[in-house]
């Protein structure tokens, strides 16, 4: 199997595990309510950063794998995470073109900030807001996403 047939494949595994942690993410939500009413909140808003940190790592990985096989390109240096997100929302001119569009790079920024965060302070200096209006959109966040990695697979079969 050649780089340009497993891209595809590891784009739809991550898609498939990515649908399953946004249901999950939003299963939780659900039941906001219920963590309030007992005091819990606060553990309900530890878990869905968990899910936000693992919703991003996902997305990174897919655009990591994309910007190595595809673009033969190694991310590294300070701001890698942020390059690696700007690279994919333009066309690497010759070999592919943009993997997100606008709207779901800004998106998606949002929740790369929020992971850089997450990573780099104590937990209870996370502000459960922050979280919470993440969490508000994350269904759509994923919905353009994936719509958009859709997009560049019909690319790499038409390559192909």
């Amino acid at each position: 199997m050649t780089t340009s047939t497993l891209i595809p494949l590891l784009i739809r595994r991550e898609c498939l595990e990515l649908d399953r942690l946004v249901d999950l993410c939003i299963n939780r939500y659900h039941r906001r309510d219920e963590f309030a009413r007992q005091g819990e909140e606060d553990i309900l808003s530890d878990s869905l950063a968990m899910c936000i940190h693992s919703f991003y790592t996902g997305i990174e990985r897919i655009f990591k794998a994309v910007i190595r096989e595809v673009d033969g390109v190694n991310s590294s240096g300070p701001e890698w995470h942020r390059n690696l997100l700007s690279a994919m929302s333009v066309e690497c001119p010759g070999v592919r073109p943009a993997v997100i569009f606008e709207d779901t790079f800004r998106s998606l920024d949002d929740y790369r900030a929020f992971r850089h965060l997450s990573r780099n302070i104590y937990t209870y200096r996370i502000e459960s807001k922050r979280i919470f209006e993440l969490i508000d959109v994350l269904v759509s966040t994923w919905k353009m996403t994936k719509k958009d990695l859709e997009k560049f697979l019909g690319f790499l079969e038409r390559v192909e």
